[in-house]
């Protein structure tokens, strides 16, 4: 039992003194500056040819959502007319759902427009 319990400590002690030398190291490094060099930010123009990229995707996912909504309708309607009340609210709460999610698919679709000028 001792001679695991040393084994462990000396492998902890070990992979402890790798890591701290490691990072000792990386920190003394210097980067170098490179005043000239080139930026990783998106212009203007990059952002809304990557918006216009996705507005496809987009009005797919809002008519889906638009059919889904219209199915939970039906479906509602139909639970109503039987008198299922149970079934109504589990219908409604998933419609509601599916309508927050549409209405943020919606938002996003018009911000695109306004700001990109689609």
């Amino acid at each position: 039992m001792i001679n695991i319990r040393q084994f462990l400590a000396g492998v902890g002690i070990a992979g402890l003194a790798t890591f701290a030398t490691a990072g000792i190291a990386s920190a003394q490094t210097s980067t170098p500056t490179d005043p000239g060099g080139t930026t990783t930010h998106q212009t203007g123009q990059g952002r809304c040819d990557k918006a216009k990229d996705r507005l496809g995707k987009l009005e797919a996912a809002r008519v889906k959502s638009e059919q889904r909504i219209d199915r939970l309708n039906k479906a509602i309607a139909d639970a109503q007319a039987h008198h299922r009340d149970d079934l109504v609210q589990k219908l409604e709460a998933r419609r509601d759902k599916v309508q927050k999610r549409h209405d943020k698919i919606v938002d996003v679709i018009n911000k695109i427009h306004a700001r990109c000028g689609v």
